[in-house]
């Protein structure tokens, strides 16, 4: 009994882990390019939207007062919080496999710091206006635009006139509260405009890209049939795990999947289909045939649908007797 967990925490803390930093684990990316080790802070500074600038100011504020203007229990706290940021942020970034959502567990860390520093700016210098007070005020500003003239050219059926209301009443508060202090102006604008880009954005997921995810319109298919265990063949499909009703099995061999019980319904490439044809003796139906892209690539041709179109992967449904 022992042996198995042992395996198991071995499996999550060692291999997955330590093996993500070392290169060495389940999943590896080979030859990463230099510029790797600064893939965390273009994505700090975009993620963390729109308060990046802030956390650029407070961590100047901090290096500029350490010596001789904060107190001791204020260094704690900053030792706290930096000493949670800066390590994991540089460890993130000497790792050679990195995913973007890494970044999430620093954002309260960031977050905190931030808030501190425009606190402690309203109790020292009171109604005093900030250089950063005007960037965050234009900067909300300048988002909200951007965000009602892309759902203009991305939008359609009554989603896009959403936006637009939306981002004219966003506009109107603007207005409204143009005569408030700057401080309550940075905080105001940048929560309303960057609630709008949330809103765009899941709109993009809901109503764009979930047309294009392969893995969900693959589930909705196979959610139909009679239940059988479903074999991902090379596609690694998070989705069609996600949504499927039935047994879920990944498998990225062509050994591994030969040694599966049957019956099953496959999941792959159309451009697999001969050789899995061949080497499972002609033992299986076609169910159909589904077209998918990836969100990045989603995103990158969001406002060229001919080039999404042409970019989308072929994949294949087949039942396994």
């Amino acid at each position: 009994m022992a042996i198995p967990i042992f395996l198991e925490l071995s499996g999550f803390f060692w291999d997955s882990q330590f093996g993500r930093f070392f290169n060495t684990g389940p999943i590896t990316t080979s030859h990463p390019s230099v510029f790797h080790y600064f893939f965390f802070i273009h994505t700090f500074l975009w993620a963390f939207l729109p308060w990046s600038m802030a956390f650029i100011v407070a961590i100047w504020n901090i290096i500029k007062t350490w010596p001789n203007n904060i107190t001791l229990a204020e260094k704690a706290r900053y030792v706290y919080l930096l000493g949670s940021f800066i390590p994991t942020f540089v460890v993130f970034s000497l790792t050679s496999f990195q995913l973007d959502y890494y970044i999430n567990i620093l954002l309260p860390f960031a977050a905190i710091i931030c808030a501190n520093w425009f606190y402690m700016w309203r109790v020292k210098h009171g109604t005093k206006s900030h250089f950063l007070f005007y960037f965050q005020v234009w900067f909300a500003v300048i988002l909200t635009l951007v965000v009602m003239i892309l759902s203009i050219f991305v939008f359609k059926d009554g989603i896009r006139e959403l936006i637009i209301i939306l981002g004219l009443l966003m506009l109107l508060v603007f207005i409204v509260f143009i005569h408030d202090d700057d401080l309550k102006k940075a905080l105001l604008y940048s929560t309303l405009s960057i609630s709008l880009v949330f809103i765009f954005a899941m709109f993009i997921y809901g109503r764009i890209y979930i047309k294009y995810d392969a893995g969900y319109n693959i589930a909705k298919v196979l959610n139909l049939k009679p239940a059988l265990p479903i074999v991902d063949y090379q596609v690694n499909s998070l989705t069609l795990a996600f949504y499927t009703q039935d047994n879920y099995i990944r498998v990225n061999n062509l050994k591994q999947l030969l040694q599966i019980q049957r019956p099953y319904y496959l999941v792959t490439q159309a451009s697999n289909f001969s050789l899995l044809n061949q080497r499972l003796n002609d033992n299986l139906d076609i169910l159909g045939y589904i077209k998918g892209a990836t969100i990045d690539k989603v995103m990158h041709y969001l406002l060229t649908k001919p080039r999404l179109e042409a970019s989308q992967t072929e994949y294949i449904m087949l039942e396994i007797q």
